[in-house]
């Protein structure tokens, strides 16, 4: 007579719990790194939007301080130096430069 199993072994529970948490870990980092590619995105976007803005205002005088960008509630400003704009987001974490010609 052939014993019918009732039930999986612990190897097949530990094999499935393996290969499962190999193929999350994979998902989660994936997951991780669009997350910070998008928050890039967005950043680069507004630090576009803020030295359009700049341009716009016609204010090419020599700022060697931080000064608020006009239209941008405060949010974007910059300091250009020789011909180098570099606009910052209102906390100063982030910012890019622009050589300008």
């Amino acid at each position: 007579m052939k014993k019918k199993r009732s039930g999986e072994t612990l190897v097949e529970v530990l094999t499935a719990m393996t290969i499962f948490g190999v193929i999350f870990a994979g998902v989660s980092d994936f997951m991780t790194n669009q997350t910070l590619a998008l928050a890039r995105a967005k950043t680069r976007e507004k630090m576009m939007y803020y030295a359009q803005v700049w341009t716009n205002n016609g204010d090419y005088s020599e700022k060697t301080t931080t000064t608020v960008i006009p239209n941008t509630d405060g949010k974007g400003k910059y300091k250009f130096t020789g011909s180098v704009l570099t606009i910052m987001n209102d906390a100063e974490t982030e910012s890019m430069s622009f050589r300008l010609q």
